[in-house]
């Protein structure tokens, strides 16, 4: 009867230790935050009139056409600083600037 009792100390002492030593645990990182998207949007008019067919370009490259009413968008822009350039307007039109800046907030 001892030598059962010993033999089921040592094992349950045994299933302690290995229950118990596992190692080190896995570090798991979180997922890294969304990207901040946001829209950029604007119209186009030439003397108060909206001003379909212009070309849009964001400074990212993307590029659109404005629409019958002038206006135009880019969606889901990451956060960041751009510049807006309109072009392929009528040669007699003229416009104070032809380029407007935009920021997408990083704050939401």
């Amino acid at each position: 009867m001892n030598r059962l009792r010993l033999f089921a100390t040592a094992t349950l002492t045994a299933l302690v230790f290995t229950a118990c030593d596992e190692g080190a645990p896995v570090r798991v990182e979180p997922p890294p935050p969304p990207i901040p998207l946001g829209t950029i949007s604007g119209s186009v008019t030439i003397e108060g009139t909206a001003a379909g067919g212009i070309t849009a370009t964001l400074s990212s490259g993307a590029g659109t056409t404005t629409g019958l009413g002038g206006n135009f968008a880019f969606a889901a822009v990451e956060a960041g600083t751009y510049t807006v350039t309109i072009s392929g307007f009528p040669e007699d039109a003229t416009f104070t600037q032809v380029t407007q800046p935009a920021t997408i907030s990083t704050r939401g």
